[in-house]
């Protein structure tokens, strides 16, 4: 477990699997909305190394605290949703936008969660060594993930919500199970 890490990880190294979280502040709104667009931005910090095998999932609570340990994380109870994201291709220091995240913000707003959303880069049947290095906000505040969203509340017109991670308690990336 690390809450210094200027990268988040996921995959393998060497059989072990290494997983990360991140947290979005100020999602109030989606709860109870229609989700119509959504997806995170990431900005590689590392060439991939293999293949990495990865799904997106995202906490399911209303506000929960950071990961402190490992084993903290590994007892999140997370959407039932899960987004597939292997190996994104992309030059380095360039944005790279995930697949849609729909089903996955939308288990949140169906849930009433706003305010807090806990996204985790999870490890999903990696090889051996698969890996893939997105900046951390305690790496780059400014290519630090951005998570996009935009909802319909009540038969309004789609309100956008789009806002870089937002440090609280630092960024922290966990792995090792």
């Amino acid at each position: 477990f690390s809450s210094t890490g200027t990268y988040l990880f996921g995959g393998k190294v060497s059989g072990i699997s290494y997983e990360s979280f991140h947290r979005h502040l100020g999602a109030t709104g989606i709860a109870g909305s229609t989700i119509d667009v959504s997806y995170i931005t990431y900005w590689k910090q590392y060439a991939n190394q293999g293949s990495a095998l990865m799904k997106i999932r995202a906490e399911r609570a209303d506000a929960p605290a950071a990961p402190t340990t490992a084993d903290d994380g590994r007892s999140r109870v997370l959407t039932t949703a899960g987004v597939d994201y292997d190996s994104p291709a992309g030059a380095l220091d360039t944005p790279i936008n995930t697949p849609s995240l729909n089903t996955v913000i939308q288990e949140l707003a169906d849930n009433q969660i706003s305010t807090v959303v806990q996204m985790f880069l999870l490890d999903d049947g990696t090889d051996y060594d698969g890996r893939f290095y997105p900046w951390a906000y305690d790496g780059s505040t400014t290519k630090a993930p951005k998570l996009h969203i935009e909802y319909t509340a009540g038969g309004a017109a789609g309100q956008p919500y789009s806002a870089r991670v937002q440090q609280v308690v630092g960024m922290r990336t966990w792995g090792g199970f």
